[in-house]
């Protein structure tokens, strides 16, 4: 049970960090996206 409980607290801790660089990784596009768009308009 131990093992179990240990497992899934890894696996969460592992997606928060992965959930984490992607949300970092999406806002680097989006905000040189609307940079573009402002500097077009």
């Amino acid at each position: 049970m131990r093992a179990f409980i240990l497992a899934c607290l890894i696996a969460g801790i592992i997606a928060g960090g992965a959930a984490t660089i992607l949300i970092n990784f999406a806002q680097e596009p989006v905000s040189v996206a609307f940079a573009e768009s402002s500097a077009r308009n």
